[in-house]
């Protein structure tokens, strides 16, 4: 993992590196540094004296060297937009107008002749090269600040909802992502997502030649309130686009600061942010010439179109000049004399819109040119290539069915296969051929048994069928932007698909179930790797395995099923569909590296696979929205009908149907696999999360027989919080009840030190940690007594005097010292030992399924302890010195002082998922300076505090 020591020391030191972003104004709020209350307070007020950008009068422009380009929108499911992962990234805490230290470049940007090899990257939606910049409201350019700015406005990652600033260096490439970012003053109603690349120039991610990049996922904001902005909207408008700070070389693509689509060129203040949606710019900034830049492609609808002889077509494009004033003209080369024109053409400003009429006169293949041409100084043009395809398609052999002879159709009948049109004009087909003549049936297939359902074996013959009494399902469901997946177990029951979170992981995964070892196997999307979870006891993942040999592409995985017993698979052999490809894959999981060839063409865009019993693959794709058998013999697979828009998941149920899930939905689809019914609509399932009506993300789906164990799910369990401070004797201990979105707290007791607590849950017992390190004592909850005497810890303070984060495991008491930043154990004797070096400041310590977690109460960040080493994860919110596991659902419980609610959030850090309001009494409580602890203690005997998290705690990261 990418060390984040730029970030290890305290916020005040690293909130000082922005007073190079601040002008000194004579005024006193101008001198204010960002962080500070004072800072916010002027700035909420409107009294702050921002850094002010010297705006250039234009002297002129710098050429791309390569025409700035467009990528046409839904070429791609998630379009050029790369998600972090946290494995890799590093990331920006929480903030409102900061800045990342000064960051080193392994290579050079060379942005119009000026070479640059270190950045500063500014919260506010932009990179600068010459200092931190904290200015929240943006200017046009040009400017005299050399900027990279895929958004500059007033982005605020302090909300919950909000996530925070991550960043990656190569060798080759930075990428700066701003994923679901928040704006000021602490809004996280409107999230926009957006990223830069930069390059030398050579990294093909973005295209060599290219050297910047903008991708954009969903936009939803434009302006803060401190800069004229009204719930994200209105005020002073947003800027995209590169400025050198000569101003000679700069271009704009636009100024936003309205919701919609709308876009009427580079230099309109008035853009629609929903224009940024989903879309892609590469260009490259690399040279030291000025000349003018060419007409930007905004959109086009196609590029190469097929029609038949005598037919007709229409191609919309839009095209912007990118500096001011400029107007652009447009014709098309149509110089093999296909008769297409320019039937129309509308100049806005500086967007110019048209139609292309093309015409089919002649069969054959033909190569037209559209050109855009600016009025600069010196004229500058762009040239896109279309191609139009015209087919001899002739005359129908069978006018009245719009069909040709030998065409597939349907005559209706159920006893008969391979329908085709005859040389009659007639629709007909073969009688279908059974494995069983006798039954009109085929091996596998139901049949009747007095009182019961079977099967029909290999003889014939109507046998019981395999009797699973845990027949089960799965679904994991994310969100596009972050990728993060949440995995449930659903069960079907009286039109209900019942959902129950079991796990989340951290990268997008497509899962598949293995009834030979009761597994999930979680496939991830891009790292062309997978992680099994266990599905019998508590959930606990594997380590993470390859897939195929280094240096084999496999591209973007988005569907996975294991081949069912049917086809000979004893080991368990896993299929997984590449949507970039169109092709399936296969490997055993005993030798995962060895990946062979399923089938070289299936549309597998998207969408998921599952297998029947009998052996029979079917393929949902989300290109089309479309149901297949899968036939590896031929070219095609058998379409055999719709599924919902935009399809993401299916799974077989026990009675060989298919259910499939689709993004958006809030039900299930079950589809019939019986003959003469194949791919038809039967009915729905709704889904339902805690008793609520649940929508669909991005979601996958498997099923299989466990014949494991069903998943031990906590029923009791049990949360504790101490309270100490100011107008507090020592330290008071609460139980803490989660009850319909609160946080019920109930006193039980007090000790006359400043403690930090833990949890021994198999014993029921409370250790008070005195936080000078001196002693400890427990506190027995069920019933409540104290021990007779308080244990001294060996060595008289040798542990540390700043104690402020405690765990309890297998007998040892972790205790963390904020003075030394060192992690120790202590047995329940009192011995200590040395365990780990990590950046304590504060916060807490708590372990989930095996691993220790830190939160750092002064760098807002979520560490991971192992082998001795702090490993960040991910931000958590402001000021957290108490954390608390939660049952069975692996997030995070935190509480932060002089708030008054506890708040959850996911064992990989990022934005919080919920909150629950702290209530004593009936009245709102407010912490002062706390700590937690908690356990499971189901298997504890007597009542005990009780904590039903179970269905609160689970992934909610874009309800």
């Amino acid at each position: 993992m990418k060390s984040n020591k730029l970030f290890i020391l305290s916020m005040s030191l690293f909130l000082g590196s922005f007073s190079l972003a601040v002008a000194q104004q004579s005024d006193q709020p101008g001198q204010l540094q960002p962080g500070t209350e004072a800072y916010q307070t002027a700035k909420l007020a409107g009294q702050l004296d921002q850094f002010q950008i010297q705006s250039i009068p234009a002297n002129g422009v710098q050429s791309p060297i390569s025409p700035l380009s467009k990528h046409v929108a839904g070429n791609r499911d998630t379009d050029c937009y790369i998600p972090h992962d946290t494995a890799t990234y590093s990331f920006i805490p929480r903030n409102d107008d900061g800045s990342s230290l000064e960051i080193e470049l392994p290579f050079t940007f060379n942005m119009y002749g000026t070479e640059y090899t270190s950045v500063y990257i500014n919260n506010n939606g932009n990179i600068t090269f010459n200092g931190p910049l904290s200015s929240f409201t943006a200017s046009g350019f040009p400017i005299s600040t050399p900027m990279v700015a895929p958004f500059w406005g007033d982005v605020d990652t302090r909300g919950l909802g909000s996530d925070v600033v991550w960043y990656d260096v190569t060798p080759s490439a930075l990428y700066v992502n701003y994923p679901g970012v928040g704006y000021f003053p602490n809004q996280d109603d409107k999230l926009n997502t957006f990223q830069v690349i930069i390059t030398d120039g050579n990294d093909p991610v973005i295209g060599v030649g290219n050297n910047v990049a903008f991708y954009y996922g969903d936009m939803q904001w434009t302006t803060g309130s401190a800069s004229g902005g009204v719930g994200g909207f209105g005020g002073t408008s947003a800027t995209v686009g590169v400025n050198s700070g000569d101003g000679t070389n700069f271009f704009q693509i636009g100024r936003f600061n309205q919701a919609g689509d709308n876009f009427a060129g580079a230099y309109d203040l008035d853009g629609g942010v929903d224009w940024l949606d989903n879309e892609c710019f590469v260009f490259n900034v690399n040279s030291d010439s000025t000349s003018n830049i060419p007409p930007l492609l905004l959109n086009i609808t196609s590029t190469s179109v097929t029609i038949c002889e005598g037919d007709s077509s229409t191609i919309n494009f839009t095209f912007t000049g990118p500096e001011a004033g400029q107007e652009v003209t447009v014709s098309l080369n149509d110089s093999e004399n296909t008769g297409s024109v320019i039937s129309s053409t509308t100049i806005n400003g500086e967007s110019t819109s048209g139609v292309i009429s093309l015409f089919g006169a002649t069969a054959g293949t033909y190569q037209l040119q559209l050109v855009a041409m600016d009025n600069g100084d010196p004229v500058e043009s762009t040239t896109v290539n279309i191609e139009l395809i015209v087919e001899a398609c002739g005359e129908l052999d069978c006018p009245d069915l719009e069909a040709n002879f030998g065409d597939a159709c349907d005559d209706g009948d159920d006893m008969t296969e391979n329908d085709m049109v005859t040389t009659f004009c007639q629709c007909m087909g073969t009688p279908v051929e059974f494995d069983c003549p006798d039954l009109e049936a085929n091996i596998g297939g139901a049949c009747e048994l007095p009182g019961a359902i079977g099967i029909l074996n290999n003889n014939c013959e109507c046998v019981p069928a395999p009797d699973c009494e845990n027949y089960t399902y799965y679904l994991a469901d994310h969100a596009a932007a972050d990728g993060i997946s949440d995995i449930y177990g659903v069960t079907l029951s009286g039109g209900v698909a019942t959902m129950e979170y079991i796990a989340t992981s951290d990268i997008e995964v497509h899962i598949a179930f293995n009834a030979e070892d009761n597994l999930i196997y979680a496939v991830s999307k891009h790292t062309q790797s997978y992680r099994t979870l266990t599905t019998t006891g508590l959930p606990v993942w594997g380590p993470t395995v390859q897939i195929g040999l280094p240096g084999e592409d496999f591209g973007e995985i988005t569907a996975a099923v294991f081949a069912p017993e049917a086809l000979g698979n004893p080991n368990g052999k896993l299929l997984f569909g590449s949507q970039n490809q169109n092709a399936i894959f296969s490997f055993d999981v005993v030798a995962p590296s060895l990946v062979s060839t399923y089938d070289s063409y299936s549309p597998v865009t998207g969408g998921d696979l599952a297998f029947k019993s009998d052996g029979t693959l079917y393929l949902a794709t989300r290109s089309g929205n479309g149901l297949y058998k899968n036939v590896v013999a031929i070219p095609s697979d058998v379409y055999l009908g719709p599924v919902p828009v935009k399809v993401t998941g299916m799974a077989i149920t026990a009675n060989d149907q298919l259910l499939v899930s689709a993004q958006g939905q809030t039900s299930l689809g079950l589809y019939d696999t019986a003959l003469g019914n194949n791919g038809q609509y039967m009915s729905s399932y709704t889904l339902e999360l805690n008793g609520e009506s649940y929508t669909l993300r991005d979601g996958d789906m498997a099923s299989g027989c466990n014949t494991g164990e069903l998943i031990d799910v906590c029923q009791n369990y049990a949360t504790f919080y101490v309270n100490h401070g100011p107008d507090v004797v020592g330290s008071d201990l609460y139980k803490v009840d989660f009850i319909g979105g609160n946080a019920e707290l109930t006193y039980l007791t007090n000790v006359d030190f400043e403690a930090h607590i833990t949890y021994d849950a198999v014993n029921d017992k409370i250790y008070f940690v005195n936080k000078n390190g001196s002693e400890f004592i427990g506190y027995n909850v069920v019933p409540p007594t104290f021990d007779p005497v308080a244990t001294p810890i060996a060595g008289g303070g040798v542990i540390g005097s700043q104690i402020t984060a405690v765990a309890f495991r297998n007998g040892l008491i972790y205790v963390g010292d904020a003075g030394s930043n060192i992690i120790s154990t202590i047995d329940l004797s009192g011995n200590p030992s040395y365990y780990a070096a990590a950046p304590v400041f504060g916060g807490d310590l708590v372990w989930v399924d095996g691993v220790l977690y830190l939160a750092n109460r002064s760098q807002n960040t979520l560490y991971k302890i192992e082998f001795g080493t702090a490993t960040a994860l991910g931000s958590i919110p402001d000021g957290v010195n108490g954390m608390a596991a939660g049952a069975t659902s692996g997030n995070l419980v935190t509480s932060s002082a002089a708030q008054n609610a506890f708040v959850e959030v996911p064992n990989v850090g990022g934005a919080p998922v919920n909150t629950y309001p702290a209530m004593l009494s009936g009245d709102p409580f407010t912490f002062i300076n706390g700590d937690m602890a908690s356990g499971c203690i189901d298997n504890v005997e007597g009542p005990g505090p009780l904590n039903p998290l179970q269905g609160e705690l689970q992934s909610e990261l874009t309800a």
